[in-house]
């Protein structure tokens, strides 16, 4: 167990945690692609969705789950469930 990970999950499970996890996936646009023909643009977008996978990825691990390549999809999965 990391208490750092717990956190993470116990923040954003909680009926607040949600509302903010919501409101930063839907204002970093986590489910966008990141195309731009602007690099710079392109690199700023890929580092706000980086953040957010982050909390994601931390909930993961402290629910016993190992990070994956596959986990990407399933942030996305969850991302949509929660944005509902």
């Amino acid at each position: 167990m990391n208490p750092v990970n717990d956190a993470y999950r116990k923040v954003f499970t909680s009926p607040e945690g949600q509302i903010v996890l919501r409101d930063l996936s839907r204002r970093f646009g986590i489910t966008d692609t990141a195309m731009n023909s602007n690099h710079a643009e392109m690199a700023y977008s890929a580092g706000q969705k980086m953040v957010v996978r982050e909390i994601f990825d931390r909930m993961t691990l402290a629910s016993g789950q190992e990070r994956t390549p596959d986990t990407a999809a399933d942030v996305y999965d969850y991302v949509l469930e929660i944005m509902e």
